[in-house]
């Protein structure tokens, strides 16, 4: 039986794993990964709060009921007897935004309506597609993608290989927005986040004194030489990996 070109052209989950961290860490993540608590200790933040570049506080978590608020405006259903007023101008601007966050996590750069897009025309006869969400609201989407999913599948392997989840999960905060995340690199399969919850929590070990003695014990070093068999790796891939997104020097020529 001849192979689909598509299967055979298709990257091993751990090579996709390595390109997505590659992409994430920018050369400001790489530094934070190096630098030691004491020099981050001024520029780290609340486990429920970050900054944005304009220096306001955002509640990270708030975002989490962003796709529930769409599904109940949604559902909202207006009788057509009803003896209340109806602000069509409210309805309008409420199907506007459900359309706008639906098109957006479909990846997409204008909302629809049904089949057409919906453009917006401005008085010198243009008709540029009208914005998505906001650039800040985009990120702060993907920085909970990126906390919610390596929670979800990475948890069960902290666990496995003796690591506090609650450390590994504040060491990541330190970084998270420094990430470089894109509505692609934060789409990706289980097995995928699976094992970039590895590569990661080792990594995070570079500037953490309680997961460097973590992963030193025989626990970890036990159980991670079974996973990383499981998953068809070799052992050698995770220093290999860290020194390599770690790198200072690949930034240099960009």
């Amino acid at each position: 039986m001849k192979k689909s070109k598509v299967i055979e052209c298709e990257k091993h989950a751990s090579e996709v794993a390595i390109d997505v961290l590659l992409e994430w860490f920018s050369e400001e993540a790489v530094r934070l990964v190096h630098s030691s608590p004491d020099q981050e200790s001024d520029l780290q933040q609340e486990d429920t709060e970050d900054i944005d570049d304009d220096g306001e506080g955002v509640d990270v978590d708030a975002d989490h009921h962003i796709q529930d608020l769409t599904d109940k405006l949604n559902n909202i259903k207006v009788e057509n007897e009803a003896k209340f007023h109806i602000d069509q101008l409210l309805i309008e601007e409420t199907e506007v935004f459900a359309n706008k966050f639906s098109a957006y996590m479909r990846g997409k750069e204008a909302y629809e309506d049904s089949t057409q897009i919906i453009d917006k025309e401005d008085d010198d006869g243009r008709e540029p597609c009208l914005p998505l969400l906001d650039r800040h609201a985009q990120v702060q989407h993907r920085i909970i993608v990126v906390l919610d999913q390596l929670s979800r599948f990475g948890t069960p392997i902290y666990q496995l290989l003796g690591l506090p989840a609650r450390l590994v999960e504040a060491e990541l905060r330190t970084i998270i927005r420094s990430l470089k995340l894109t509505a692609e690199n934060v789409s990706l399969k289980p097995l995928e986040w699976r094992i970039i919850s590895i590569f990661i929590s080792y990594m995070l070990s570079e500037k953490s004194e309680e997961l460097s003695r973590a992963i030193k014990s025989k626990t970890y070093v036990k159980n991670i030489k079974i996973l990383l068999q499981e998953f068809g790796l070799d052992p050698q891939i995770l220093e290999k990996t860290k020194n390599n997104i770690c790198d200072r020097n690949r930034f240099k020529n960009k």
